[in-house]
């Protein structure tokens, strides 16, 4: 009989020969032409909107940015206890607000514990009053009224109970086949896994994978990816404390592939920490006017 080496050769050919045929006949050329590119420049320039961008909603901070541009990825890093989460929940409320639809996933805290901090936000109510059960009767109205205004809003509170990349790959997909979002918040990068089928040879490969993952669905998506990162605990031990690119946890990649990256950091936490004795008055004297010099910052 035929040796099967050849046979499973020709097979393979075949195959190869219709694959090529079906190809050529049905798969369109991707992308647009250059033509087509600068005519779509052209409008977006006429109507004032060269980049296709969002407001952050934080007036200095859509100066120094220019907003949440289409099909990039942002990373919003700082050490423990800097904000990150309440910067990051403020960003996707406001662009909720404006008609953007968000989806903020958290790792952090439960979909309630967010929802009453949007809450807070709005009526204006302190958290741990709320949170307590103790608001005042007119504190209640707002209350309620926040609720109300927040459950009406394109914004998703999703809980990452699966923290793998894949599995965030898929429920940002299948949100996006209900209503597209213009901008996804993942709280935070670290507590993310890859693929379980992959493997890598280190963490640092690990989240590489990840970041580049993430930038691509803001590709695809055409949305703003908005990524929460920890810093490396060298800041720690640093006299300045304020971060820098080398300060991203397990970095390389990270930084490799955001498009812009966010420091966030409060001097007066440390220089709170450092607060003399009320008995030493000079020292005292000192330290309340650094205090008062890093609150204008």
């Amino acid at each position: 009989g035929p040796d099967p080496i050849w046979v499973a050769s020709e097979l393979v050919q075949l195959c190869r020969g219709h694959l090529d045929a079906v190809a050529e006949e049905h798969v369109a050329p991707r992308g647009r032409s250059i033509e087509e590119i600068a005519e779509s420049c052209r409008r977006s320039l006429a109507e004032g909107h060269p980049i296709d961008a969002i407001p952050c909603g934080l007036k200095d901070l859509d100066r120094l940015s220019a907003g949440f541009v289409k099909a990039e990825q942002v990373v919003l890093a700082g050490a423990s206890s800097m904000g990150k989460t309440a910067l990051a929940g403020t960003l996707a409320l406001s662009a909720a607000l404006n008609g953007y639809p968000s989806a903020y996933y958290t790792r952090e805290m439960t979909e309630e514990q967010l929802f009453w901090r949007f809450v807070a936000q709005i009526s204006r109510v302190d958290l741990e009053t709320l949170l307590r059960g103790e608001p005042e009767v007119d504190e209640m109205q707002r209350i309620h009224a926040a609720i109300d205004q927040i459950r009406a809003l394109p914004l998703d509170i999703c809980d990452i109970s699966n923290p793998t990349y894949p599995s965030l790959k898929a429920d940002i997909y299948e949100r996006a086949a209900r209503r597209k979002p213009r901008l996804v918040v993942v709280d935070y990068l670290q507590l993310l896994t890859g693929d379980p089928a992959r493997r890598h040879a280190n963490r640092a490969g690990e989240l590489g994978y990840i970041i580049n993952g993430t930038k691509g669905i803001a590709m695809d998506l055409g949305c703003t990816m908005l990524m929460l990162s920890q810093l490396s605990r060298a800041v720690a031990s640093r006299d300045d404390k304020r971060p820098q690119l080398s300060d991203l946890r397990d970095s390389g990649e990270i930084e490799q592939a955001a498009d812009q990256v966010w420091f966030v950091h409060r001097e007066e936490y440390y220089l709170d920490r450092r607060r003399p004795r009320d008995d030493q008055v000079g020292l005292m004297a000192d330290w309340e006017v650094e205090i008062g010099r890093a609150s204008c910052r």
